[in-house]
């Protein structure tokens, strides 16, 4: 059985939100360990809606599926999602709850406060000071932060023991895209933010610089087309980075007042993805090493200009800003960054491919979850053999789960990574014999089909955040 790592994850959305609750007797909905099952009933509302009712991402789903390394991405929910068509009110409200299931009460907080900072605090505070384990037929399942080498290598050995390191999504959470709601943003305070997060005890280890609404600091691309009218993100849409943006983006990158804080590009519009390719290609030397992270994509199937560097790829993929582009892939390869494959339908396939899937998965006898991702891995794995850099060493796993996302079939949630690594590995298997000979850069065809999975399963996230804290030497955690 494979090991999992799953670089973008949200166990603490939901139970964060429920944690709101104003009652005596806490919910348990607001427990990490808390598992709601996928019921018929809850499945329907999913094949019907896209909405999951069920848990994804609870630290026992995670255990269930093996999943060893979770980056838990804290997000303070941005007020664009709660002051909307429906206005700002009760009305609001509910509807807002019943499409992120984080709870009404958290709802109406986020409707009402002025303070991203604070929300992101109360967050993080209420992850770290959470249950450290949980019993399961009789055996205890823990989770731990790690800060180190060698706190990594002895959770991956560990049985029934969960690894936890941070990354934030969104940097408007430094009190910035508040100016529609009265509060403009300050520099200086923006600065004092973002050191104040890297002396945590445990700090991100990266941060998605935008997100879903105009944070002041770069454009983001079209992320909310199943919303509809009920939202609008077109301010600041498509847009490049700000003058204010290229200053937070230094004082992430910067090491004088504790470890960079990478940067995830997932989100960033294609105008502010190409600036920070230029960024640091001008600004920073490559012994800095400052890799590119996608922690949650998918690809377009296309170059920049809009044609195909793989025959037929065209038709796959989603084709649209919020995935990445041939080009990207490579520059990503180039920095030792990581490209980590988001576990939504809405992002993996064109929606003509989504109709095919399930006939084309059921002769080759895998799950369509296992069709959609491996169609994105082998994409990946042929524009760079076509550069001739190393196809496998990037790829990994970033599932979004309990983030709104609506999974394909085969792989609901963290509970499903073991079967899904199943199907995965009979894909490559087939994948390898076709491709046998033909490699532009041979050494991509001299791995394992099972190497090249773990490699993919965890094992490139592994190695990425083992050099991470060679090179930026963390000390371990209390």
């Amino acid at each position: 059985m494979f090991k999992f790592a799953d670089i973008h994850c949200h166990p603490n959305l939901k139970t964060f939100g429920h944690s709101f609750n104003e009652s005596v007797i806490s919910d348990p909905r607001s427990n990490l360990w808390y598992h709601q099952p996928l019921t018929k009933y809850r499945r329907l509302v999913k094949n019907i809606s896209g909405i999951s009712s069920y848990s994804q991402a609870d630290l026992s789903a995670m255990c269930s599926g093996n999943v060893k390394l979770a980056f838990v991405s804290l997000y303070p929910f941005e007020k664009g999602f709660f002051i909307n068509l429906t206005g700002s009110g009760l009305v609001s409200a509910y509807v807002s709850d019943l499409v992120t299931g984080i709870g009404y009460r958290r709802v109406r907080h986020l409707q009402r406060h002025l303070d991203y900072f604070q929300d992101l605090e109360r967050e993080y505070d209420f992850f770290r000071n959470s249950e450290r384990s949980s019993p399961e037929n009789g055996e205890d399942r823990s989770w731990t932060f790690i800060s180190s080498s060698q706190e990594l290598e002895e959770v991956m050995i560990a049985k029934n023991r969960l690894g936890i390191v941070l990354s934030i999504e969104g940097a408007h959470v430094f009190n910035t895209g508040l100016g529609e709601f009265g509060r403009t943003p300050d520099p200086d305070e923006v600065v004092e933010k973002v050191r104040a997060v890297k002396q945590w005890e445990h700090p991100p280890v990266f941060i998605t610089f935008a997100h879903n609404f105009y944070n002041d600091l770069c454009g983001h691309a079209p992320s909310l087309e199943i919303l509809g009218p009920l939202v609008n993100q077109k301010n600041g849409m498509n847009e490049g980075f700000t003058e204010l943006g290229i200053k937070t983006l230094h004082e992430l990158l910067s090491d004088e007042q504790g470890a960079p804080i990478l940067i995830d590009i997932k989100h960033m519009s294609l105008k502010a993805r190409k600036q920070y390719f230029e960024i640091l290609e001008t600004d920073y030397a490559p012994s800095q090493w400052l890799p590119i992270i996608v922690s949650h994509g998918g690809v377009t199937g296309l170059n920049l200009i809009g044609g195909t560097t793989i025959p037929g790829a065209e038709n796959l993929f989603y084709k649209t800003d919020i995935n990445f582009y041939d080009e990207e892939l490579i520059t990503i390869s180039k920095s030792g960054g990581l490209f980590a494959l988001q576990l939504d339908c809405r992002r993996l396939a064109s929606k003509s491919f989504i109709h095919q899937v399930p006939a084309i998965a059921a002769q080759k006898k895998v799950s369509p979850a296992a069709l959609l991702v491996w169609t994105q891995i082998q994409h990946i794995a042929e524009v760079l053999d076509r550069a001739r850099l190393p196809a496998w060493d990037m790829i990994c796993i970033g599932s979004d789960f309990d983030g709104s996302v609506n999974p394909p079939d085969g792989c609901l949630g963290s509970m499903d990574f073991s079967d899904l690594g199943m199907n995965l590995l009979k894909l490559i298997e087939n994948y390898l014999l076709l491709r046998k000979g033909t490699w532009n850069l041979p050494e991509n065809g001299w791995l394992e089909p099972v190497s090249i999975m773990q490699k993919i399963s965890s094992g490139n996230a592994v190695s990425f955040l083992d050099q991470y804290f060679r090179k930026y030497k963390k000390k371990p955690a209390l």
